[in-house]
């Protein structure tokens, strides 16, 4: 996280800028108070059961995805403490919420505003012909989230339950999870979706701070899964309602 924070630290600074103008376009001038409680519970909850676990292998991929984002916003201070770029200075809240949280981020603020932050992001296709499996991706968002990366992890993590160590995704600098949500991990498996947003707000009702938020769950999902329903087990844990 460290060393990706710091190679990616001029592009991490265009990813807030632009997510910045993005935010203020859909009237977030300042994230509500409520909201902000919510995701500080829900870290305090997360480290408090890490640190509680300290055996506990789920707990353990926990941990360790918790860290890489620490570490991907310390690399980013480093370099712009390096390169003498002190207006590149972002807090960790606004760090975190803004790029890495962004898909939990809506549901969180509706809960607790009328501001409607949600953008239908992403459409799949799975199609099977005589000769093999096909698969198709397609993002689409506001001009705002132009500025890509597309990352290969290959973490050689000693924990039982990791299954797949190489895990490749398109992504948006300074998020550890692909926000696209389309993975190819070891042993050519695909992981994608269609986006769905929630309509009604009587689901908000639902959300929950005791819990585990979407980057971290399908990251641990996606190092854990050997088949669908072990996928949908793992990103299903401690889900948040989001």
């Amino acid at each position: 996280g460290s060393l990706e924070g710091y190679l990616t630290y001029h592009l991490i600074w265009a990813t807030k800028s632009n997510k910045g103008i993005a935010l203020l376009e859909k009237g977030f001038e300042r994230m509500p108070t409520k909201a902000a409680e919510f995701i500080q519970n829900q870290t305090a909850w997360i480290n408090q059961m890490a640190k509680e676990n300290p055996t506990d292998n789920y707990w353990n991929l926990v941990n360790a995805t918790i860290s890489q984002l620490y570490g991907l916003y310390d690399g980013y201070i480093s370099a712009i403490n390096h390169f003498n770029k002190t207006e590149y200075q972002i807090s960790f809240d606004y760090f975190y919420t803004a790029i890495t949280y962004s898909v939990d981020l809506p549901d969180v603020v509706s809960k607790y505003s009328l501001i409607d932050l949600h953008l239908p992001r992403c459409s799949f296709l799975l199609k099977l012909t005589e000769n093999g499996l096909y698969t198709g991706h397609t993002t689409w968002s506001d001009y705002t989230d132009m500025v890509r990366l597309y990352k290969i992890y290959n973490f050689n993590l000693q924990n039982p339950l990791v299954k797949n160590k190489k895990i490749s995704f398109s992504s948006i600098p300074g998020a550890v999870a692909s926000e696209d949500d389309f993975y190819i991990v070891d042993g050519n498996k695909v992981v994608a979706e269609t986006t769905l947003v929630a309509y009604n707000p009587l689901v908000y009702s639902y959300l929950h701070y005791d819990s585990v938020p979407y980057w971290t769950r399908v990251t641990i999902a996606n190092m854990m899964f050997t088949d669908q329903q072990s996928w949908a087990d793992t990103y299903y844990k401690y889900r948040s309602g989001t």
